[in-house]
């Protein structure tokens, strides 16, 4: 299910690894080959343009050198009726 949240979370994500990438120096050649991926994968998902799982998204960041030290969640709102 594609929904706002789900494009909000694929760009922030997107952004956090294209700041890396390039604090990092590291190309998407060079995070395809660490992470032992596809470049093309790579960069659909340096476009936004790829849903992917939490855990590809902190392996791609890892790679790319970030540590994520923070991973916040709420409660849904429930309608009070």
């Amino acid at each position: 299910m594609n929904n706002k949240f789900d494009d909000l979370a694929m760009l922030k994500g997107s952004e956090w690894l294209t700041s890396a990438m390039e604090l990092q120096g590291v190309s998407q050649c060079e995070l395809a080959r660490r992470t032992n991926s596809s470049r093309s994968w790579v960069t659909r998902v340096v476009n936004g343009k790829c849903a992917m799982k939490l855990s590809s998204l902190l392996a791609l960041l890892d790679a790319a050198g970030l540590e994520v030290v923070e991973l916040r969640v709420r409660p849904k709102e429930v309608d009070k009726q």
